[in-house]
């Protein structure tokens, strides 16, 4: 199976993956999932081909963002981001 075949499928799985657990994709950005919380906090999620950038106010509630993408996905934390650029 090809790279794109693979990438394709993996986030498929993603996709059901999140929007089982209430995540949504942003309609003009489609790399963004965005979710809010019972108190209006939002929890984002941007994932790129086999990376991921998340974010949130409360550093516990990543964790429990993190634990269920470890139940679906073989997940490797890479450490908080220090420096974020644009094309």
């Amino acid at each position: 199976m090809g790279r794109n075949k693979l990438l394709d499928s993996a986030t498929k799985k993603f996709d059901a993956f999140m929007l089982s657990r209430g995540f949504k994709r942003d309609h003009a950005d489609r790399c963004l999932c965005t979710k809010r919380d019972v108190v209006g906090n939002s929890n984002i999620l941007v994932p790129y081909e086999d990376d991921m950038l998340m974010a949130r106010k409360k550093e516990s509630a990543l964790h429990t963002i993190l634990d269920q993408l470890n139940s679906g996905f073989a997940m490797k934390d890479l450490s908080p981001a220090e420096q974020i650029i644009d094309k």
